[in-house]
């Protein structure tokens, strides 16, 4: 692999011990709540201490190099404080790169354990099995090592043992003041009252000044995560629960429940075409049990594999399947909406993708108000250029992924909408003889 090395084909060792991925001793104090001080370009795992710019298992593609710890560790620190603000101008400021929205998601669930791998960490390095090129050639720091039966870092250890160096921080953390100015003022040939405890204090907590206690434990994040982060999330917890699309429940509109996997799938788009029954086929079809049928499609997206449930009726919807809606496609009347759990027509569009698919060969015109909604026009393609429904279901589908990448708007209300007053009607445009 490209960027990995292995002397002798083996684990890569040093002196007989083992590497350890920073990237493991991160996750190992996030899952168990533990701080990570940052100190001197260094981050202390509780025993270890490691230089920010070791390379650890995560990069973002196969061209890219293999991540710095000090980058993933400020991403992980500003995200988890209550008033972190976490983007690209305050992480190249203080010196660390920037993880994008879409690789900082599945990073952010494997720090806190909620995955134990995916393709963007590579499992040789994590294991200790390989090493980056860039750590063996000596251009970025090395990574710790394991002796067998011990758990410090040997800097750690000479850093304990030689060095009565702390900083600042730690300093004012563990420092006692005295009580008043004349015990601290010592005269000439008189011994200071009680200074034999306050050493022996000072003595006490110097064998230990590395053990920073009091320090909070980070609150859980409140950065908007990407919608795809919680519908991931929900899937995990139970496998039924995939993202839903909406549709009308009228077989007349352009596109309905009969036709939405061929065109969201596979790209064909075919206009449901009423016929006359017999009479025999009437009785047929009314006495023949009615099974509803359920529609899914699959689209890749962001690396993963989605399955998308297609609906038409919403009467039986609960307050966790509102929350698993991706999309709506509307077919321009406002009492579609009837009854859905929002304020408004616009707080539906603002916590739901829209989509209103326009049809330019038919003399349909478009409803004037839906000009005003957040919703994306889509042209279906004539009869004559159906080759063109496959650009047209890439481009519903691009519109939909930047969607759930995106920090989702939760404008839900427990008044169901109300639309029976109003007056926006579709109206038809008459040909020109």
């Amino acid at each position: 692999m490209a960027g990995l090395e292995a002397p002798n084909g083996g684990e890569v060792k040093q002196d007989g011990v083992k590497r350890l991925d920073p990237l493991v001793l991160l996750r190992k104090c996030a899952i168990a709540g533990e701080h990570v001080a940052y100190d001197y370009e260094h981050l202390v795992f509780g025993s270890y201490r490691v230089h920010k710019n070791t390379r650890c298992a995560f990069r973002p593609s196969k061209a890219e190099p293999f991540m710095d710890i000090g980058s993933i560790w400020y991403m992980y620190h500003e995200v988890s404080r209550e008033d972190g603000k976490y983007s690209f101008n305050s992480a190249t400021r203080r010196g660390f790169k920037y993880i994008g929205v879409i690789d900082r998601s599945e990073l952010l669930t494997y720090i806190e354990g909620g995955i134990d791998k995916f393709e963007k960490i590579v499992p040789e390095v994590l294991a200790g099995h390989k090493m980056p090129k860039t750590e063996l050639k000596g251009d970025t720091p090395s990574a710790p090592r394991k002796r067998r039966g011990e758990e410090f870092h040997v800097e750690a250890k000479r850093r304990r043992q030689d060095s009565v160096e702390i900083s600042f921080k730690e300093y004012a953390m563990q420092a006692r003041p005295f009580n008043d100015l004349a015990s601290a003022v010592r005269h000439r040939g008189k011994p200071l009252p009680g200074f034999k405890p306050i050493l022996q204090l000072a003595m006490d907590e110097l064998k230990d000044w590395s053990k920073v206690a009091g320090i909070p434990k980070p609150k859980p994040s409140r950065e908007k995560r990407p919608f795809a982060h919680d519908l991931a999330k929900a899937l995990d917890h139970d496998p039924k629960k995939v993202p839903i699309i909406l549709v009308p429940n009228n077989k007349s509109a352009p596109v309905n429940k009969k036709n939405a996997r061929a065109l969201f799938e596979d790209g064909i788009f075919s206009r449901f075409e009423r016929k006359l029954l017999t009479e025999e086929e009437s009785k047929a079809r009314a006495h023949a049990p009615k099974m509803e049928e359920r529609v899914f499609v699959q689209r890749n997206i962001a690396g993963r594999t989605w399955n998308f449930e297609v609906l038409d009726d919403t009467s039986n919807f609960s307050d966790q399947d509102w929350l698993r809606v991706v999309a709506v496609v509307t077919n321009g009347e406002e009492w579609e909406f009837h009854g859905w759990p929002f304020g408004s027509v616009v707080d539906l569009l603002s916590t739901i993708k829209g989509f209103y698919f326009r049809e330019k060969d038919r003399f349909v015109e478009m409803p004037d108000h839906v000009h005003k909604w957040q919703v994306s026009v889509l042209d279906l393609p004539p009869k004559n250029l159906q080759h063109r429904s496959a650009q047209l279901r890439d481009t519903f589908w691009k519109e939909v992924e930047r969607f759930m990448l995106s920090a989702r708007v939760k404008n839900f209300k427990e008044t169901p909408l109300d639309v029976t007053n109003s007056t926006n009607s579709r109206r038809m445009k008459l040909p020109v003889l």
